[in-house]
């Protein structure tokens, strides 16, 4: 089993040491016949069951009991743990078992599931994909082949367009657009996705700098920014984006820093230093995805972000049962701390007309419109 602990970003160096060892007790508790600390949060663990099933629930308890008794102790935690199983075979060795267990583990970090992940073979299949499609990264960009589209977000009682999102498509040969859903992941996988969402935001500001000069009014667009930005402090993407904004007479205001909720549990520290200095040279600030995390709400008044957008998930069950319910207690929590919350994801009148009724201002969605090319937005909204 590959393991990693999810938590020195948000406790510090001394706390974290202390989480640490108290994950090695429970090694010690459980009685797996070795286990060792990789590196940094990283733990390898060779165990025997009877079975699959068993070794897969005493990892699933293991990782239970764990998280309860750190969240009893740091209430305010966000601490998760993904691990990745491999089970042995004697035709492997012990640099590809090594390596399987990685792979189940990213996917459950990546999938946010905690009970721990079995390798299969299509992991292996989608990572050599992944490397394949970002091999071919750099000469798509020169060859034109990514283009940005222009999502709008529309202000829910007067069903009137307030802003937009900017995203990334890629038009892949003779297989058409490739899905995002393929070609981040992996991006994220070989560090190109940190020039990707430069290339957007100079698309976006090339954009701007046509309308501004062409008497158009503009209006706030978010775009989107990964985690890995916020690697090793921040501290080049920061100096990227002064020197980005520098080529442009674009008042930031108008560019809205994206980021998504998972990086709240990773990068705590340095994604609040981030944003502090994103603020304070005029960006808006929006956490994209809230809810899918494990952040907790308190972590909201540690980041001074202006929008918080609710994932796509929870506006699929407003029309379900009591969830409803539970979504505009959500909202509730989150205008305490910030000043704006976009509904992601409506597709219906019913549900755009629930969320209106229960505060909630703005949306983006199907319902309004798709993602469309950046010239189609201007020839339909400006």
């Amino acid at each position: 089993m590959f393991i990693r602990l999810l938590y020195n970003e948000n406790f510090g160096a001394e706390m974290g040491d202390s989480i640490l060892k108290e994950f090695s007790r429970l090694l010690e508790r459980k009685k797996v016949m070795a286990a060792c600390r990789m590196y940094s949060d990283y733990f390898l663990v060779l165990s025997r069951g009877k079975s699959q099933q068993e070794i897969r629930r005493r990892v699933k308890e293991g990782n239970e009991e764990f998280e309860a008794k750190l969240q009893e102790r740091y209430p305010a935690g966000g601490m998760k743990l993904s691990a990745g199983i491999c089970f042995l075979s004697g035709k492997s060795s012990f640099e590809t078992i090594l390596e399987s267990a990685n792979l189940a583990r990213k996917y459950a970090k990546e999938h946010n599931i905690t009970s721990g992940v079995v390798y299969i073979e299509k992991m292996r299949q989608t990572r050599d994909e992944q490397v394949l499609i970002a091999t071919r990264f750099h000469a798509a960009i020169q060859r034109g082949e990514f283009e940005m589209f222009l999502q709008p977000k529309f202000r829910l009682k007067e069903n009137t367009i307030y802003g937009a999102e900017a995203l990334a498509r890629w038009h892949f040969g003779e297989d058409g657009y490739l899905q995002p859903n393929r070609f981040v992941p992996a991006l994220e996988l070989m560090g190109y996705i940190k020039d990707l969402d430069f290339f957007i935001l100079e698309q976006l500001l090339k954009y701007m700098t046509k309308w501004k000069k062409s008497g158009k009014s503009l209006f706030t667009i978010s775009t989107n920014f990964s985690r890995k930005h916020f690697e090793n402090g921040g501290e080049a993407f920061l100096q990227r984006m002064h020197e980005t904004m520098d080529k442009y007479d674009i008042d930031p205001s108008y560019i809205e820093v994206e980021v998504t909720e998972s990086v709240m549990t990773e990068k705590l520290e340095d994604l609040k230093h981030c944003m502090i200095e994103l603020a304070q040279m005029g960006f808006r600030i929006a956490i994209d995805d809230f809810g899918t995390g494990y952040s907790s709400l308190s972590v909201l008044y540690e980041i001074p972000a202006n929008v918080v957008k609710i994932d796509k998930s929870f506006t699929d069950k407003v029309m379900v049962d009591n969830k409803g319910e539970f979504v505009s207690q959500m909202g509730k929590f989150i205008r305490a701390a910030k000043e704006e919350i976009v509904v992601e994801g409506i597709e219906t009148e019913e549900q755009r007309q629930f969320l209106e009724s229960h505060g909630f201002e703005y949306g983006q969605g199907y319902l309004f419109d798709r993602p469309i090319p950046a010239d189609e937005f201007e020839r339909k909204y400006l």
